[in-house]
């Protein structure tokens, strides 16, 4: 992962983390505690790629928002 990206991505996860959001991007409202267990309560199954996707994903996972896609970079 290029330094810029890097970056980019850590002042992104510090201004959700803290409540802010970058201009332009607007934040949802605090979740539901309820929501949040069932949330932490899901798992997400991910397959190996056994040549069954694009050369470039290592694993994959069906979730309710589509096919989540890891690859060999991470």
């Amino acid at each position: 992962m290029s330094t810029s990206k890097r970056s980019f991505r850590t002042i992104w996860v510090l201004c959700v983390s803290f409540g802010a959001a970058p201009a332009g991007v607007a934040m949802a409202a605090a979740p539901d505690p309820a929501a949040l267990s069932k949330i932490a309560a899901l798992s997400v199954p991910f397959v190996p790629n056994a040549g069954q996707w694009d050369a470039r994903a290592a694993f994959a996972a069906q979730t309710f928002a589509g096919t989540l896609f890891v690859t060999n970079l991470g």
